[in-house]
């Protein structure tokens, strides 16, 4: 086999291999981008859910406008009823909700991919601006948290 032979073919390896590794790389983003958009969508889901516990009467298991700091394992409870506490798992991810102010009725939704730890995402929910315009964001989602405060 001549030289010009073998250079060709351990190009043609090197040029293979580059093109199989970019690919599995671009399917691993695709993948990552996947579960961030589904958890996303599963916290919007959850944040109207939350709204509606916000604003049924307390005495049919509501929060009747107004939280209290005993609301947080109620409004899980409410979203999802095999809520454990104040946490919600499903085969995407694990949800843990908490309540950061009681006077504005503001939530926080934190999530967690459960096919990839390093997936979190953070919402701040303010319950009481979600059906106005009130000119407020009634949902923020932190798509790229890093898991710290």
């Amino acid at each position: 086999m001549g030289f010009q032979q073998i250079i060709m073919i351990l190009l043609s390896v090197i040029i293979i291999g580059a093109s199989i590794t970019i690919s599995i790389v671009m399917f691993d983003k695709q993948s990552d981008n996947s579960v961030r958009q589904i958890i996303s969508s599963e916290i919007q889901h959850y944040s109207v859910a939350a709204q509606g516990f916000w604003r049924t009467v307390r005495m049919t298991g509501g929060a009747g406008g107004e939280l209290k700091e005993e609301d947080t394992p109620r409004i899980a409870k409410y979203i999802d009823t095999n809520a454990i506490d104040n946490n919600i798992t499903t085969q995407n991810g694990k949800y843990e909700i908490k309540i950061i102010d009681i006077s504005k009725g503001n939530i926080e939704i934190r999530a967690e991919s459960i096919s990839n730890p390093e997936i979190k995402l953070r919402a701040k929910v303010n319950l009481a601006n979600m059906p106005y315009d009130t000119g407020l964001e009634a949902i923020t989602i932190d798509m790229f948290w890093d898991g710290n405060e």
